[in-house]
């Protein structure tokens, strides 16, 4: 009876009380980067490099092939149930294709920048038709942070390469 009578107590409370509000404190941010503005310092064409494209091409030829199916001598035997199977030469070809390489390595107060790409229309292969090695250059690059909300830290990760420009 008595703990019948505590329940009961216990229901009529907790059925009148207010409602509890909700934890609604939101979480930080998770980390993520950001980069600054854009940035130019003067510099030098330390390398250029390329390498040419080359298509490979190779080919292959499976033999032809003949199989007869028969059923075993138990099952027919006077073989009128056997099967020739006849599979033709096939020849086969594949290609690869590898793009023409550039490369062009810069030198600046932060160390070096090495810009590597594959293709004709590559932002390496841009630099390579308009500069030459030795030369003089404006480099534009961005910095990169790894920002952490929860700690309010700003951590500098690298510096992005943006172009460059023969100094006038």
């Amino acid at each position: 009876m008595r703990t019948t009578l505590a329940i009961a107590v216990l229901l009529l409370v907790s059925c009148d009380a207010e409602e509890r509000p909700h934890l609604t404190a939101q979480l930080p941010p998770p980390p993520h980067f950001e980069e600054g503005p854009e940035l130019t310092e003067k510099g030098k064409v330390l390398e250029i490099a390329f390498r040419m494209g080359t298509t490979t091409t190779t080919t292959s030829t499976s033999p032809a092939y003949e199989k007869t199916i028969a059923k075993s001598m138990i099952d027919d035997p006077l073989g009128f149930h056997s099967k020739t199977v006849k599979v033709p030469a096939v020849n086969s070809s594949n290609s690869v294709r590898i793009e023409d390489q550039f490369a062009v390595v810069f030198e600046c107060q932060h160390g070096k920048f090495l810009i590597e790409d594959l293709g004709k229309e590559s932002r390496a292969a841009q630099l390579w038709k308009k500069l030459k090695e030795g030369d003089q250059v404006t480099i534009k690059y961005k910095e990169v942070y790894r920002v952490v909300p929860a700690t309010d830290s700003k951590t500098l990760v690298k510096y992005e390469f943006v172009d460059a420009d023969p100094a006038r």
